[in-house]
């Protein structure tokens, strides 16, 4: 269950490679149908099966897109959704934003020259709310290898391309770490002041291309179909992105609970998953506690 955005989360503390890291969904997926190929060799033939996997890069990335379309109520596809999409996702990254509490309130976001622009305003500020602080955001990026040995080992893979495999590392993971490293340095020489005032110029300068996106959804419509417009995209992205999602603390707390016999938590966590697209669903849980924004899931 990823909370701040991380392409490189690992949700299974055993993965220790991030193989199956958000970001490697998508490669680790492919691999997993090539295996699935080789298993049924004896039915299907290789060359049948090649031609099948073949498509699988496109096929991903179109239905990608269509999720994540609908995610940003978009109607209609354009060429420049792929880039919108990344920009989104890169100023989450570097805020260190909520992922599911992001994406719920893309829908406050108005469509120029048909709602009160001013909303984008409160918006940014609301997006802003979900930015992690940047002692956070520079804990999680702390590498456990100093950038002395980070140094040291890419300088030798250099000479001994060998070296890596020995110590269980590959190639992406040492630039993974020496990026991370990068990111460390860079927050831990940064305030709170400095960061809030880059993660409002991101977010400001994001929501300004989303809005002329979303004026592109409305050309050639009439005022009235424009408003109606308008109510079905907000209605069809609420039901799209959750406003409840189980995270990692509010388990724990069930957990803890169950442990001793009292299985209430858990069973009012089951009725609220039954409904986590609800607006006032799960609201009472919106504030993680303060021994869970310690924690370091890795």
């Amino acid at each position: 269950m990823m909370e701040r955005f991380d392409p490189g989360y690992i949700c299974n503390t055993s993965d220790d490679s991030g193989r199956y890291s958000y970001q490697n969904q998508p490669s680790i997926c492919k691999w997993n149908c090539e295996k699935l190929a080789e298993a049924l060799r004896p039915f299907i033939p290789k060359e049948r099966s090649d031609a099948v996997l073949a498509k699988f890069n496109d096929v991903f990335h179109e239905h990608y897109m269509k999720l994540m379309r609908s995610k940003l109520g978009l109607v209609t596809a354009e060429a420049e959704d792929k880039q919108l999409v990344e920009a989104l996702l890169h100023v989450m990254e570097v805020t260190g934003a909520d992922f599911t509490k992001t994406f719920r309130s893309l829908s406050r976001i108005v469509v120029p020259g048909v709602g009160d622009e001013d909303e984008n305003v409160k918006a940014a500020e609301t997006f802003l709310s979900f930015c992690t602080t940047v002692d956070v955001l520079a804990e999680a990026c702390k590498s456990e290898i100093t950038p002395e040995q980070l140094q040291m080992l890419f300088l030798r893979s250099q000479y001994n391309p060998m070296l890596l495999a020995q110590l269980g590392l590959t190639p992406q993971m040492l630039l993974h770490e020496i990026e991370k490293s990068k990111r460390y340095s860079e927050l831990k020489s940064m305030s709170q002041h400095d960061k809030d005032v880059r993660d409002r110029q991101l977010w400001n300068e994001w929501i300004q291309k989303y809005s002329k996106r979303l004026s592109k959804e409305i050309e050639g419509k009439t005022s009235q179909e424009a408003k109606e417009f308008c109510v079905s995209r907000i209605q069809a992205m609420n039901n799209c992105n959750p406003s409840f999602i189980l995270r990692n603390y509010i388990a724990q707390a069930a957990i803890a609970k169950a442990e001793s016999g009292d299985f209430s938590e858990v069973q009012r966590l089951l009725e609220l998953l039954q409904h986590p697209f609800d607006n006032k669903t799960g609201e009472e849980y919106s504030t993680p506690p303060e021994w869970a924004c310690t924690l370091k899931v890795t």
